[in-house]
């Protein structure tokens, strides 16, 4: 991302919780625009408190008319949040634009039907990151979910943060065209100002997998 920062992206973050992923973009990529999504009321009004403490850009969205209209009598001071320009309303996850995103970020494991509904919205280089069933604690959904996105995909690799295989963080990259090591240089991106807790050696590690893994999802991963 750094490569682009001068870009104009559009970025959607389903699932935003505190909005952190959402508001650290927004701060360190000025000419991003940044979507974050999220089904709890209060966490997407913890989200928009993070993004005015960081004097960041966000837009917010939810889409449960019913609990919104039913907080406000509980929680008067959400009518500010409704009303607030950044705050956003979709019924239906096909209103968003299509082809509008370069890259969605969905933080929990999505279904077939929300990967085909997020793949009608990314650009057709844009890139799908999401969380996995852990591969060691839950093989066979973590099969399931690979096999999902790679009906809809061509490029399909689930990745660690580096150095913790063992922690319950595990995700996919997804796409159409964008690989995430061919289509990088790794080195040149190693040169990037400020880098701090990026090199390209960790971002290969990230995409390797131990010799089990390796070997259970053959055929399955898609790269």
């Amino acid at each position: 991302l750094k490569e682009n920062k001068d870009k104009n992206f559009e970025i959607l973050d389903l699932c935003t919780g505190s909005g952190c992923i959402a508001i650290a973009l927004a701060k360190n990529m000025s000419s991003f625009r940044l979507n974050a999504c999220d089904i709890s009321l209060d966490a997407l009004c913890l989200a928009q408190e993070n993004a005015a403490l960081n004097n960041v850009q966000v837009d917010f969205i939810q889409s449960d008319t019913k609990l919104l209209d039913s907080l406000i009598s509980f929680l008067p001071h959400f009518q500010d949040v409704r009303t607030n320009p950044d705050f956003h309303l979709y019924e239906k996850a096909i209103e968003l634009k299509k082809n509008a995103y370069q890259l969605i970020i969905h933080q929990s494991v999505p279904s077939i039907y929300e990967i085909e509904g997020m793949d009608r919205i990314l650009e057709p280089y844009g890139v799908l990151i999401a969380t996995l069933p852990h591969p060691y604690l839950q093989i066979e959904q973590c099969s399931d979910a690979l096999l999902a996105f790679g009906k809809v995909f061509e490029i399909v690799m689930p990745f660690f943060i580096p150095f913790s295989p063992f922690d319950h963080q595990t995700f996919v990259f997804a796409s159409h065209t964008t690989h995430p090591l061919a289509n990088l240089w790794l080195q040149k991106c190693d040169m990037i100002e400020g880098l701090q807790f990026y090199n390209a050696d960790m971002h290969q590690a990230a995409f390797t997998l131990p010799t089990y893994l390796a070997k259970t999802l053959k055929g399955i991963i898609k790269n």
